[in-house]
């Protein structure tokens, strides 16, 4: 059975956005398992030791593919028109 190096890559960037949600924020990370079109995983902010019930969406991209651009700050990611105007339209509701 074939598994691409990309589907490593894409579980290995997952895996360090929950390891730094959990170290940095102590906020919840769900890993979003079922076929998606562009929600990798939902984040729940904890306040004072209590889930609050807010969630935040993550698509989380990773490999060096995705990011070619090298700044003083970091990386410049360019997504496509299809990935903003899929979030774009979700934001609105």
């Amino acid at each position: 059975m074939n598994s691409p190096k990309q589907d490593a890559t894409s579980e290995q960037g997952v895996a360090w956005v929950k390891h730094a949600v959990s170290r940095h924020t102590g906020w919840i990370f769900r890993e979003q398992t079922n076929m998606d079109k562009g929600v990798d995983a939902q984040v729940e902010e904890v306040a004072d030791g209590r889930a609050t019930g807010r969630l935040i969406g993550l698509q989380i991209k990773s490999g060096q593919s995705w990011f070619k651009g090298k700044t003083r700050g970091g990386y410049t990611y360019n997504g496509d028109a299809k990935h903003l105007t899929y979030w774009h339209t979700a934001s609105r509701f």
